[in-house]
């Protein structure tokens, strides 16, 4: 309040390397993602005294090596049929969390991608994330599911200029991204299809 620190939080992890997702306002929670070298979690402070009210550890990640753990991704938040969900994703997984609590909802292994920087977005009660590093994949998700999804909850998939960076964004039944290599991209979002790409 008129410039003046409310309060401060230092995170209980002393040596982390490598987050940098923005935090999300969830009513009276600050929802912040934590996907660093050497831990991954997401925590929810109360926004009025820095108290944490919960900590979810993130799904296992099987490599030793701790920059294949990190990612920059911040969560997106959504009503859906199912209720509320906080949308996380990460390296190899993408987390759906109940936000007032940090129960996990469903996971999805992704593939091997790692240090996403693009954020999900939310259409037609899918979530189109991108899976970040090495290859980056462009998936649609039914946002329904309970427990660890399988493959088959991947509505689609587009292989082709999709970015590691940037976040797509939904414009009526079209989804729009700019890859790292900047083609401008246009496809439907419910099937897919991809309607053109250009420079």
């Amino acid at each position: 309040k008129n410039g003046q620190i409310i309060w401060r939080v230092r995170l209980p992890v002393d040596h982390q390397v490598g987050a940098g997702s923005s935090p999300a306002l969830w009513r009276d929670l600050l929802v912040l993602v934590r996907d660093g070298m050497d831990a991954q979690y997401l925590t929810a402070l109360d926004k009025h005294t820095g108290r944490a009210v919960w900590r979810t550890e993130r799904p296992p990640i099987d490599t030793s090596r701790g920059d294949l753990k990190k990612c920059f991704s911040t969560p997106l938040l959504v009503g859906s049929e199912k209720g509320e969900q906080l949308i996380s994703t990460g390296a190899r997984w993408i987390v759906s969390y109940d936000p007032n609590t940090g129960k996990e909802r469903w996971r999805l292994r992704h593939g091997e991608g790692f240090s996403n920087g693009s954020c999900p977005v939310f259409s037609h009660g899918r979530v189109i994330f991108s899976t970040g590093c090495m290859k980056a994949h462009l998936l649609a998700v039914d946002a329904g599911g309970t427990g660890e999804i399988p493959a088959t909850n991947v509505a689609w998939r587009i292989t082709q200029q999709v970015p590691v960076l940037s976040s797509p964004t939904v414009g009526g039944d079209d989804i729009y991204w700019v890859s790292d290599e900047g083609m401008a991209s246009c496809a439907d979002a419910q099937t897919g299809e991809i309607y053109w790409q250009k420079r």
